[in-house]
């Protein structure tokens, strides 16, 4: 429906930039008691401050960037949201490297001027989209002939559509909140284990499986894209044989990543932490077995990425978050702390409870998927 997409593209906007200004607002209201939740020292507590008070002025154009990339990714273009991302990193890394090294009057500014350039390099992602979407006027195609293009008086505010757009949206807002939240009470409990660079080597790990994660990531962008297509033109089998599809790709390409994360944990970790060293050899012998970890976990991992990307896909945003909700709660939110305070657990055993975790969730998502009814949801 080219009438329906076009409005759904001009309100998606306006709810994200309406989005964007709430939470940045919430952010800088609640910025001193969320720097203090994390019992951070005089001098990082300031830098925190300094950092945040700056980029919360992010969230609208984040917003209005991310409604705008993420319509385009729903009728199959991926070029142009990774063009406008290159822009916005290539922007960020000057602006950013220009405020804090550059010479008077720009340069000098510290972490305050590392969020200036992020801030100002997504301002212009914003309007290197929406030129895009503008002055395409509808001429241009992607996919199987849909056509996306901004109308000026689409972007009036129609109150019909913007309930459709919350209805979806705001179950994964909340989800991502409650993932934010909960991973935040398990990063503080891993701040206080013992040595000092537990932290350290919980993040570097995390790094490392980025390595995988990210594709995989990537992989169920696909499949939500196909899923939301096939449903729209009511073809719930090709549905689901496209995220099955999706599926294979990203346990196939994650498992070959598994398996250098199974063969060389250590060799991966001195890649982000190379040089000598006590504090080296620490960091290490604690990052690889994590990374070891990793490795057996990819094709489960991947089950649990494409499944849920391909569940938002198709509008089940609401389904989606109960079950992540109901998981992470019992493992991340109830068992890490109590493993932690009441048995003593080290970083090794937090990580195989995460796991535990994603495991089920695959098994959740799996049963989900094969029983179908999520291909007659109504968005």
């Amino acid at each position: 429906d080219q009438e329906m997409a076009t409005k759904g593209l001009g309100q998606g906007l306006l709810v994200g930039l309406m989005c964007g200004m709430g939470s940045g607002l919430l952010i800088r209201l609640l910025l001193g008691t969320v720097v203090g939740a994390f019992d951070l020292g005089g001098a990082a507590a300031a830098h925190a401050m300094a950092y945040l008070s700056t980029l919360c002025w992010l969230c609208p154009p984040v917003g209005v960037m991310l409604a705008a990339t993420h319509a385009l990714r729903g009728i199959g273009d991926t070029r142009t949201p990774f063009y406008a991302m290159v822009v916005v990193n290539l922007v960020n890394l000057g602006l950013s490297w220009l405020f804090v090294f550059g010479p008077a009057p720009w340069g000098g500014m510290g972490v305050r001027g590392l969020a200036l350039g992020t801030v100002l390099a997504w301002v212009v992602g914003m309007v290197v989209v929406l030129a895009f979407l503008l002055l395409r006027d509808g001429r241009a195609k992607d996919g199987d002939g849909v056509e996306l293009s901004l109308r000026r008086c689409r972007l009036a505010p129609e109150w019909p559509m913007m309930k459709r757009i919350l209805r979806v949206g705001a179950p994964q807002a909340l989800e991502m909140l409650g993932m934010w939240a909960i991973h935040s009470v398990t990063l503080r409990f891993v701040a206080g284990l013992a040595p000092d660079g537990t932290l350290g080597a919980h993040l570097i790990a995390i790094r490392v499986e980025s390595m995988s994660f990210l594709p995989g990531l990537a992989i169920g962008t696909a499949g939500a894209a196909l899923t939301g297509q096939y449903l729209g033109a009511q073809n719930p089998e090709k549905a689901a044989r496209a995220v099955r599809v999706c599926w294979r790709y990203a346990a196939l390409l994650m498992t070959l990543f598994g398996v250098l994360f199974l063969v060389w944990p250590e060799e991966l970790v001195r890649v982000i932490v190379p040089g000598e060293g006590a504090d080296v050899a620490l960091l290490v012998s604690i990052a690889a077995p994590l990374v070891f970890l990793c490795g057996l976990n990819q094709p489960v991992l991947a089950t649990a990425l494409v499944l849920k990307s391909s569940l938002r896909g198709a509008g089940a945003t609401r389904l989606v978050m109960t079950y992540s909700f109901a998981t992470m709660i019992v493992f991340r939110g109830i068992l890490v702390p109590v493993a932690v305070t009441c048995f003593g657990a080290g970083l090794f055993a937090i990580w195989v409870i995460m796991f535990v975790d994603v495991w089920v969730q695959a098994g959740v998502f799996s049963w989900v998927h094969f029983r179908g009814r999520w291909t007659e949801t109504d968005v």
